[in-house]
């Protein structure tokens, strides 16, 4: 009964949300509202622009060591309760990561000019 009533409910919200929508929106179009610059500005140069690759590793290694600190967190929260094969565990994640690390920096991945 219950299911039946959140399913109701649910679909009554989403069907009067999409209606207030529908009723609230201007449906007058021009050519200015419809161009991909609403602000009403021309652009002043190409949409395509220089990429640097160099990005993408940067955006990997943050991404790599963000992980790192989240797997990180959970250990130290518990880490009275740990053995020492849990800290050498711990020592070895972290010395591959900065063997990662030290092969970025002399990889040149963090200079992007």
């Amino acid at each position: 009964m219950k299911l039946i009533m959140f399913i109701a409910v649910a679909a009554v919200l989403t069907c009067g949300l999409v209606l207030a929508n529908w009723v609230v929106v201007n449906f007058k179009n021009n050519n200015r509202k419809n161009s991909p610059y609403e602000c009403g500005f021309e652009p002043l140069g190409s949409p395509v622009s220089d990429f640097s690759p160099n990005f993408l590793g940067i955006a990997l290694v943050f991404l790599i060591y963000d992980v790192e600190v989240l797997l990180t967190f959970p250990w130290a929260y518990g880490m009275y309760n740990q053995s020492f094969g849990a800290l050498a565990t711990l020592v070895l994640f972290s010395l591959i990561l900065l063997v990662g690390y030290v092969y970025e920096v002399l990889d040149d991945t963090f200079d992007v000019v």
